[in-house]
């Protein structure tokens, strides 16, 4: 009886939550949409949907994305754009059907955030502190920005490996490769976690997350060729780097003495090493396999040479999986804190300020990234691996 009694109240607060989130979303729009006059987007922030909106009017004008009009993402989001712009569809007035778009689009990414907040919850060690997930920091950018959904497949794909739904796990995978392009990294640890636990590769899951790929992004090079299938991915390899982040702030400070480029392909080893040295990691259990995910994400995020604090909305949920202690909670409160404290509040009021919150920010997350790498269990993946190979060369050096 006391466990129904459990499950009811769990649902209870899941009910509360969504109907607090719901009321949030509505508050936002109908009072806070010009931040009460204030230059800094405090509540609402339409900077991003406006770019959303353009990348998704091949739907309202009939044209071909890539090739007609220009997007610089992936198929999903950009075909996602195009497809919530139905519901402005038989509105005259651009300003109207625009603004239908951002509702919708706000709608939309509450409720994936919604529904990770309980995919979390469940597989976390302590449920409790899936509420981490509604910080300022997480929450704000959960509204205005999609990369809540490239979480969301991350957290669904951990889900299914976790009941060895292999084939599915293939599927939301390789939809969240493309989506953003960092999950990629995680079939690394992927690979090495099935053969620590099978002892087999594993081709099935390789081959399916291979031919979803291929089948997302092959209308874009029917369309258009393989040059409009690269066009995200040739602008981002052309971008900048950015003042606030490491990258940018490094080339500050060695103005004159290293390069750009050398200061770009260095910090894009970093964020990438970590997903190569994972591949040799004996991966025998869950949690080891979250917390490499959450050091190949940390990595990915923390080296980046563009500024994106949204991308915290891809570390949180994954460090909240395992999350067992009250140092780690304090960190990831600060996290989330200063996530909302660096944007909008600094970026927009106080720049000058803006290197100092990146500084800590980045000083937390990679404390969060150290902790867990000192809870992985360091052995080879391949014990037996060296000796088959000079037993192999042994062989053939005596038959020689």
């Amino acid at each position: 009886m006391s466990n129904h009694l459990a499950v009811i109240l769990t649902w209870m607060k899941r009910i509360l939550i969504f109907l607090a989130l719901l009321l949030l979303w509505k508050l936002l729009w109908r009072y806070c949409e010009n931040n009460f006059g204030y230059s800094v987007r405090y509540f609402v922030d339409i900077w991003d949907l406006r770019t959303y909106y353009h990348d998704g009017s091949w739907f309202q004008r009939n044209l071909k994305p890539y090739r007609d009009v220009f997007s610089e993402y992936p198929q999903v989001p950009t075909y996602l754009f195009g497809w919530l712009q139905w519901f402005g569809r038989s509105v005259e007035r651009p300003g109207i059907a625009r603004q239908i778009f951002f509702h919708a689009f706000t709608l939309c990414m509450l409720m994936i955030g919604y529904i990770n907040f309980i995919l979390v919850e469940h597989l976390s060690l302590r449920k409790s502190f899936a509420l981490l997930l509604f910080l300022p920091g997480p929450l704000y950018f959960n509204l205005y920005r999609f990369d809540i959904l490239p979480s969301f497949l991350c957290i669904v794909t951990l889900f299914l490996i976790k009941r060895e739904k292999w084939s599915l796990a293939a599927l939301v995978l390789a939809v969240a490769v493309m989506t953003k392009w960092y999950p990629v990294l995680l079939v690394p640890p992927i690979f090495a976690y099935y053969w620590s636990v099978k002892k087999k590769i594993p081709w099935s899951f390789l081959i399916l997350f291979t031919v979803i790929i291929f089948l997302i992004f092959l209308p874009t090079w029917i369309d258009g060729g393989m040059s409009a299938v690269l066009v995200p991915y040739k602008f981002h390899l052309e971008r900048s780097l950015e003042a606030p982040t490491l990258p940018g702030l490094t080339l500050e400070i060695f103005r004159g003495h290293l390069s750009q480029i050398l200061i770009s392909r260095l910090f894009l080893l970093l964020q990438i090493l970590f997903s190569i040295i994972s591949l040799f990691i004996h991966i025998n259990k869950f949690e080891n396999l979250v917390r490499i995910w959450i050091v190949i994400t940390g990595f990915f995020v923390l080296f980046s040479g563009i500024y994106s604090p949204q991308w915290i909305l891809w570390v949180l949920p994954i460090v909240i999986l395992i999350l067992d202690d009250w140092l780690d909670a304090v960190l990831v409160l600060a996290y989330g804190l200063l996530a909302y404290l660096g944007f909008p509040v600094v970026y927009d009021g106080m720049p000058s300020w803006l290197s100092v919150i990146i500084l800590l920010n980045a000083f937390v997350l990679l404390t969060l990234i150290i902790r867990s790498l000192l809870k992985i269990e360091w052995k080879f993946a391949y014990p037996g691996f060296w000796a088959k190979l000079i037993g192999f060369f042994g062989a053939r050096n005596i038959s020689l």
